[in-house]
């Protein structure tokens, strides 16, 4: 099997992500998305002011997700990675951080689709609707939605499956 998997969060430093939001789509037509919102591994407090400062601009004018949101402890993530993607033989993500952040947490076989030429998450939500998730409720920008994992990894999967026309790139 093979998925799409889109992530939002913050970050902590250069070098680290902090995972908030992860879509997991299967490529399949009909898949619906798997979503996990993950809990912060620590208090808001303990970030530095230029950190604290970055992440509530991404909460208020990017994501739309706040700090102190999720419902799974943070420290379960790999965990339920895992267990989620058990019999996942390809994982596809945009973007050459994102790729690394989830080989950095011991994921096997991961994509990049820039690597193929796909466009812009910019140019796909151009001719996308509005795309309504409980997650991003808090998101400020007046006339515009949120970067939502689930709504990203529906435009992707939804790129691949229309580019290859229903045949997934093979890597060597």
């Amino acid at each position: 099997m093979e998925c799409i998997i889109d992530l939002q969060g913050f970050q902590k430093s250069p070098n680290e992500f902090i995972f908030k939001e992860v879509a997991i789509y299967t490529l399949k037509e009909d898949s619906i998305p798997i979503v996990y919102l993950f809990s912060s591994p620590y208090s808001w407090i303990n970030q530095t002011k230029e950190e604290m400062s970055a992440n509530v601009w991404l909460s208020r004018s990017y994501h739309g997700i706040f700090w102190g949101q999720g419902d799974i402890p943070y420290n379960d993530l790999f965990k339920t990675l895992q267990k989620t993607l058990y019999n996942v033989k390809t994982i596809y993500v945009k973007g050459f951080q994102k790729k690394r952040w989830l080989e950095e947490i011991g994921m096997k076989n991961v994509f990049n689709l820039e690597d193929i030429q796909c466009p812009s998450l910019k140019k796909l939500r151009l001719k996308a609707s509005k795309y309504d998730c409980h997650h991003h409720h808090h998101f400020a920008v007046k006339n515009s939605f949120p970067y939502c994992a689930a709504h990203n990894a529906h435009l992707l999967k939804n790129w691949l499956l229309n580019s290859f026309h229903g045949k997934t790139f093979i890597h060597e």
